[in-house]
């Protein structure tokens, strides 16, 4: 039983970490045209760029959110959730895209907010089924300190593998 409950501490920690990468993440995106810039690339394309990443940020946090999710949903080998859930994700995306980009002539933002939009979205789903479903009751935990211990551990995790990296 202990080992169920972890697994609801893990996705609780990697959820927790995940947030404050987003965070520093957001930093490069709001830097993404200066970067570019130093770079040497072409100022209209590095302005473009800048913009959009900077109206991506709203999809970091989501995208985040739901990979911790899945996780948690794939270590208990429930996957057709995922499969539902993407589907109904893209067929919402599909149509607030193209009213987005088309219908209220957003453009480039248009296809950002329809991002962020369906990721949620996405995340939404995914969390109704976690607390509803029979099937992940085993795996819920509360929230508890122990994630602090779990956030810990992810970070002397993360040394090394940031080090495999350089």
């Amino acid at each position: 039983m202990a080992q169920y409950k972890r697994v609801g501490t893990l996705t609780y920690g990697a959820m927790s970490w995940l947030f404050l990468v987003c965070l520093a993440l957001s930093l490069v995106f709001i830097l993404t045209e200066k970067l570019l810039l130093v770079m040497v690339q072409d100022p209209a394309i590095s302005a473009a760029a800048g913009k959009f990443a900077v109206q991506l940020i709203p999809t970091l946090f989501p995208y985040a959110f739901l990979q911790c999710i899945v996780r948690y949903l794939q270590s208990q080998s429930l996957i057709f959730p995922m499969v539902w859930s993407s589907l109904a994700s893209l067929c919402f995306q599909l149509p607030l895209c193209w009213a987005f980009i088309f219908r209220f002539h957003l453009g480039n933002s248009g296809a950002a907010i329809s991002i962020a939009i369906s990721s949620w979205f996405n995340v939404l789903l995914l969390v109704l089924y976690v607390m509803y479903s029979p099937a992940c009751q085993e795996t819920q935990t509360p929230l508890s300190w122990d994630v602090l211990v779990i956030m810990r551990d992810f970070f002397y995790l993360a040394i090394p593998s940031v080090a495999m990296l350089w």
